[in-house]
């Protein structure tokens, strides 16, 4: 299986993955040895289109995982992508068709540098990437707020910072 690189991330309504709903889920193709973007930034909008129309759209892009993600505690973003997918009636339009399966892919889960660089500290781990101000809580404030374009500069402004966090990170652990 040949293996492309994506940045992944999902903005959710709750912290609990078993009650939360997918607002967006956002990618971006990046390069496979530099982590360099190389697409676009995609963001599927809950605003724009249903969640099963967001799921739908994501699915022809990755329906067989062959890609190896790139992001922040992704494990909390598979268990909603499975519930919402199960949720929605779409096992059949994904492979793998289990969150096992999805488990079993290697993925660059950036949450533990980060845990490293914040003194092995999972509480305020996420402040070692930088991004928007008030995190993920201000995050939060935009969905219950609905404040739709606010969120959108959020995601693409905590893009850019993880993204600048990985390539630091990837300098800082090469091996010379």
């Amino acid at each position: 299986m040949d293996f492309c690189f994506y940045y992944f991330d999902t903005e959710t309504t709750s912290k609990d993955p078993t009650e939360a709903q997918l607002i967006t889920i956002q990618y971006q193709r990046l390069g496979s040895y530099d982590f360099h973007p190389t697409g676009p930034l995609e963001i599927l909008k809950s605003w724009e289109m249903s969640e099963k129309e967001m799921l739908l759209a994501f699915a022809p892009k990755f329906v067989k995982w062959e890609f190896m993600p790139v992001g922040q505690n992704l494990r909390y973003d598979y268990v909603v992508l499975n519930r919402r997918i199960e949720a929605n009636g779409l096992r059949e339009s994904f492979i793998p068709k289990t969150l096992e399966a999805i488990l079993d892919f290697p993925d660059w889960d950036a949450k533990y540098a980060m845990v490293m660089k914040h003194g092995l500290s999972f509480s305020g781990h996420d402040k070692v990437a930088g991004g928007p101000e008030g995190g993920s809580k201000r995050a939060a404030e935009l969905i219950a707020a609905k404040d739709w374009p606010k969120l959108e500069q959020y995601i693409r402004d905590e893009h850019e910072a993880f993204m600048a966090f990985v390539n630091r990170a990837k300098i800082e652990l090469r091996d010379d």
